[in-house]
């Protein structure tokens, strides 16, 4: 018998058992209301007679349960025709007939909706588990849906009943009554309802109708990840009517809103898993018109995803073209281009005006012929096939590799050609400063490097990687002193002390908290250095003869300034010893003395909001305050407040947003040079270096004697600004450094030339520490090799990598934290789970 049958009818007779008492309280108080009796025990009858024909329905006629029943309806005719006696076996026929019910085999409904065949795998394995119990009837019913216009109305209807695995018996759903049926269980992997901005399920089939038709709703994502989750996925409608949501970990459950119950979560893998560890562990036959295309080819599964075409559309579509026109000048290799099954229609629907571009790519494709379109509905057969994963990084299809054993590269969308030559300089952001603290670098805050200095040359030579592969970027440079260098952290929380043998010791700073983003630069001073504070709370100064630090809370606080809604700071420099810092509206000015930390302030006489504080030179009082906002620049006496003030703006200047590349107000000037008694303004994110008289105010636009650029070389090549004038602490000299190309140029204004300082680094080096396969847990659990200036889209293709190589042992690590049935057994385990 059907177990919801069975509670109906279980209900109903317990329903009776109440009756029975309101009968005999009838007979024993004396005061009858005929009519109300005469309506109970027709009812009374009725609902005998219902059951009656809901067992006879379910299991045949001739059993015992509906004798009982037959029996009770004779009792209460007799009881209506005065027979009061009969009352006293109504109890034992319905308690007789319950325990006969109890007694029957129970049989389980349960139903499969899926929509789209190209997600079947997040069902299959539920299903299979439910086909093989002998007490449960599983049916597979796929649903329509639609794809939505702009404005969110449906459009075309799609039906894939077709399209499923011949030995999946599918069941029409026009066929399928679910009100009637009611089914014990319901598994849907659609999670959106109608808020969906793509397609829609068709609306009798939203999660909040199917909850009145069945006991248990179970929600299995049609996704499955590499350890974390979107937070547009962390509250969806499923998420309130389901009773139970699968999930790949324990881990996961955290990235779901906390209004969804957490006894709602089953943490027990995902069925796409177990999918495609079957098929891996036993691959089919590729189709015929594949097999040519595949044999004797390193097959790539080329992954083209909604999250990298709606981040950036233009790129995407270079993107696309430049892994083609790259892949076609290896002939050992073989691209199989799976597109996401909803790409073309969120082209349609959300970036109608790529769509045509699009359409040309994929009909190109297709006519050329030379590698495989995969549009089939089976994306692990596809996976069974190929030997590696290439594409977007924000799409589930990368678990599903990571699950399969097979090699991870992640290709970044911005990057549409080659590196140049001197790759490394991307690397590079570090200028010389022209004293002994350029005598090393640490290029990606882990590698340390040591320079041989001959004059303007720097000759850079691997010294060693201070952390392990998962620390790029916690350290940001390093300084020696005496016979030991000092390592300064970013986002780690002590700096590391190299001894001369190569001992590293740790200097705890207090309070401090990995991964923030603590420090951002450092000035060093005699024996001092003294780390930038960015979300750290305080500066701190390190004396590198006793170790020792000393903290200084009270200048970021007095530095604080807030613009457009974020914290930044005031303008502050060095000179002659101290820091001088700024308050946030130039009012007052404080001053660190860095030998003995002594603090003063004072009113000053500037009001505005700045961001740079510069001087002329190494010797001289005079200082520039370069503003947030505007082309109105102040030169200020710290020492007699003399103040003059100058608009710099001239036809044909403006800024341009390094971010977004619009025209802006602010970040116009970095630095000053002097020049025959007139002051040079470097650019920031302005168009123009700006020459300053300051007797006559004359302002008229600088040639700098080296071609300058706007813009980025290139995606490699990204700057936060255009470069900066600087003076050699010793020397006095004016340098300036270009970051568009990372150089160090020694200027001789009055020549109008420069001297370019010449950096080298080992290009072997460089490629053998780059990063190759390395964990990431900070975006998701993977284990991959991500394109970049060493790992480049040519060297992918060739798999010819560099850096860390493949290992098979981490990458089995991985895939036990993201998974939590690695033998491929989630289906059964999910339905065993929720069959009671």
């Amino acid at each position: 018998m059907r177990r919801y049958v069975k509670n109906e009818i279980l209900d109903l007779l317990n329903t009776l058992l109440k009756a029975n008492k309101s009968i005999k309280q009838f007979v024993s108080s004396g005061k009858r209301d005929e009519n109300a009796l005469a309506s109970l025990l027709q009812d009374c009858q009725d609902a005998a007679i219902s059951v009656g024909n809901s067992i006879e329905k379910s299991e045949g006629e001739g059993t015992n349960a509906v004798k009982q029943l037959e029996d009770y309806c004779e009792l209460i005719y007799r009881f209506s025709i005065g027979q009061e006696k009969a009352t006293y076996k109504l109890d034992t026929c319905i308690n007789t007939c319950i325990n006969e019910i109890k007694q029957l085999p129970e049989r389980i409904e349960a139903v499969f909706l899926p929509y789209k065949a190209s997600m079947w795998d997040s069902l299959e394995s539920v299903w299979m588990a439910a086909d093989e119990d002998p007490d449960c009837d599983a049916y597979v019913i796929p649903i329509p849906y639609y794809d939505k216009n702009p404005d969110g109305s449906f459009k075309a209807e799609h039906y894939e009943g077709s399209l499923y695995p011949d030995n999946i018996p599918i069941v029409d759903y026009r066929a399928y009554n679910i009100a009637e049926r009611h089914p014990d269980l319901i598994f849907i992997h659609n999670p959106y309802d109608e808020y969906n901005h793509v397609t829609s399920v068709h609306p009798d089939y939203y999660s909040h109708v199917l909850k009145q038709y069945t006991n248990c709703l179970v929600y299995i994502p049609y996704y499955a990840t590499s350890g974390a989750m979107s937070e547009e996925w962390s509250l969806l409608p499923s998420y309130v009517y389901a009773d139970y949501i699968v999930v790949q970990t324990k881990d996961m459950i955290k990235f779901f809103d906390p209004v969804v119950p957490r006894e709602k979560f089953l943490p027990l893998g995902s069925p796409k898993f177990d999918r495609v560890i079957r098929m891996c562990n036993n691959p089919p036959e590729p189709p015929v018109e594949w097999k040519k295309k595949l044999e004797g080819k390193r097959v790539y599964f080329y992954n083209t995803s909604l999250s990298g075409m709606l981040q950036d559309t233009e790129s995407f579509l270079k993107k696309m073209q430049y892994v083609f026109d790259t892949f076609k000048e290896v002939d050992d290799a073989c691209i199989l281009w799976r597109p996401h099954p909803l790409l073309r229609s969120t082209f349609e629907s959300m970036r109608r005006e790529y769509l045509g571009a699009y359409d040309e790519i994929v009909r190109q494709f297709k006519e050329e012929d030379i590698w495989i379109y995969d549009d089939t509905p089976d994306i692990e057969v596809s996976i069974a096939l190929s030997d590696a994963y290439i594409g977007d990084a924000g799409t589930s299809v990368i678990s599903l590799f990571q699950v399969a054993g097979k090699k991870i590269y992640i290709l970044n969308n911005k990057i549409t050609e080659e590196p140049p030559e001197d790759f490394w300089k991307a690397w590079y952001f570090y200028k010389i400063r022209g004293d002994r603290d350029d005598k090393y670098c640490l290029l990606r805050g882990k590698d340390l490097y040591v320079a041989n200095i001959n004059q303007n040359e720097y000759d850079y030579r691997f010294v060693r990687s201070i952390c392990n592969e998962k620390a790029e970027g916690q350290y940001f440079g390093a300084v020696e002193r005496g016979d030991k260098i000092f390592v300064l952290p970013q986002n780690e929380t002590d700096i590391l002390v190299i001894e001369a043998g190569g001992a590293i010791r740790k200097i705890k700073i207090r309070n401090a908290i990995k991964g923030e983003g603590n420090f951002s630069a450092f000035w060093s001073f005699e024996e001092y250095v003294i780390l930038i504070p960015e979300s750290y709370s305080m500066y701190v100064r390190l004396n590198t003869i006793t170790e020792e630090l000393d903290y200084i809370p009270e200048c970021k606080e007095f530095n604080a300034v807030e613009i457009e809604g974020k914290q930044m700071t005031a303008a502050k420099t060095t000179h002659k010893g101290k820091i001088l810092f700024l308050n946030s509206d130039a009012s007052e000015m404080m001053t660190v003395d860095l030998r003995s930390l002594e603090i003063s302030r004072r009113c000053i006489p500037l009001n505005g909001v700045f961001r740079v504080f510069v001087k002329e030179s190494m010797v001289l009082d005079t200082m520039w305050l370069l503003p947030y906002f505007g082309t109105e620049v102040v030169r200020w006496n710290i020492f007699t407040d003399k103040t003059e003030k100058y608009d710099l703006m001239l036809d044909g200047l403006k800024s341009i947003s390094r971010p977004d590349r619009t025209e802006c107000d602010k970040y116009f000037f970095s630095a000053v040079a002097s020049l025959n008694g007139d002051v040079v303004f470097s650019p920031e994110w302005a168009n123009k270096f700006i020459r300053l008289n300051p007797e006559t105010g004359c302002v008229t636009e600088w040639t700098p004697p080296f071609p300058v650029v706007t813009e980025d070389r290139d995606e490699f090549f990204v700057n936060l600004g255009m470069g900066f004038f600087f003076l050699k602490p010793v020397s006095d000299e004016l340098c300036y450094w270009y970051a568009p190309e990372r150089k160090t140029l020694l200027m001789n204004m009055e020549r109008g030339s420069f001297d370019e300082v010449l950096v080298s680094f080992p290009e072997d080096k460089l490629l053998e520490n780059s990063d190759g396969f390395k964990i990431y847990d900070d975006v998701s659990t993977s284990y991959c090799c991500f394109e970049g200036i060493c790992n480049t889209l040519r060297r992918i293709a060739t798999d010819n990598t560099v850096g860390a190589s493949y290992e098979k042992t981490k990458h089995d690590r991985i895939t036990s934290r993201i998974n939590a049935s690695p033998n491929g057994n989630c289906g059964e385990r999910i339905y065993a789970a929720v069959k009671g």
